[in-house]
């Protein structure tokens, strides 16, 4: 099943932070594997509604080793009962562990408080760049070491 964007603009132009918070939940709900319409959504809310979160009321997140799909529905009621973003984040991880996305087999990137995805090719140019720094110093030291050799 997919849900709109809509659900979202409409919870918005309500101006009840209840409205959008049950909005944003709904997302989670049906589609936990879609993370990026989820962020959206969320980003979304963030601009138009002010005090979209409450304080985390200290209730223990699991690790991901205890991450099931009765945990993930129990999350899912507790967000309800306490909207904070800690749990808002967690829950998105959860549902995206629980219920991976298929048809994005490529993009294993969980996108979470507006982090941009990095592609692979962004990870190999990185690594590059890190080898070459890597070998500029180690060319450098052997420079260095050599010029002190034959000062002795």
């Amino acid at each position: 099943m997919e849900i709109s964007l809509n659900l979202i603009e409409e919870a918005v132009k309500s101006n009840s932070i209840e409205e959008v918070r049950k909005a944003l939940i709904e997302y989670i709900r049906v589609e936990p594997e879609n993370s990026e319409k989820i962020i959206n959504a969320l980003n979304y809310a963030k601009e138009n509604i002010k005090g979209l979160f409450e304080i985390h009321d200290g209730a223990k997140l699991e690790e991901d080793n205890k991450w099931t799909k009765e945990y993930f529905l129990k999350t899912l009621q507790d967000l309800s009962n306490n909207f904070s973003e800690e749990r808002f984040n967690h829950l998105c991880l959860v549902g995206a562990f629980i219920y991976p996305n298929e048809d994005i087999i490529e993009q294993d990137t969980v996108i979470i408080n507006n982090v941009k995805p990095i592609s692979d090719a962004e990870i190999k140019f990185e690594k590059v760049k890190s080898a070459l720094a890597l070998g500029t110093g180690l060319l450098i030291g052997y420079i260095i070491g050599k010029k002190i050799n034959k000062k002795r």
